[in-house]
This record gives structure tokens, C-alpha cells and sequence, in this order.
């Protein structure tokens, strides 16, 4: 399990940042 957290972390991260843009970007 930890396995594919530490391989899925970096790929949250991207797509949190990328949420947080287009909610930036729609405001």
C-alpha cells in the first residue's frame, strides 16, 4: 500500500496544482 501512495503522491500533487490554476484561472 505505502508502495502506491509514494508512487501516486507526485501525481496528486500535479493535479492539486492544476485544480488550484483553473480555479484561479475561472475567478
Amino acid at each position: 500500500m505505502s508502495f502506491s501512495l509514494a508512487r501516486l503522491s507526485p501525481k496528486i500533487l500535479l493535479l492539486r496544482s492544476l485544480v488550484l490554476l483553473v480555479q484561479r484561472g475561472k475567478r
